[in-house]
């Protein structure tokens, strides 16, 4: 019989996922949500002429 103890064990039936962590700055939070101020209007305007 085989042996599934200590690190390569947990390893080996362990279901490793991935975990996220968000930074300090979101730029959703900051930018695009109300209210909305100048730098929101520049980056929209910005992204409309980068569209084009």
């Amino acid at each position: 019989m085989r042996h599934y103890h200590g690190h390569e064990g947990f390893l080996t039936f362990a279901k490793l996922r991935p975990v996220f962590q968000q930074g300090r700055f979101s730029a959703t939070q900051t930018v695009l949500q109300p209210p909305y101020g100048k730098l929101a209007k520049l980056v929209t305007d910005w992204m409309f002429r980068l569209r084009d």
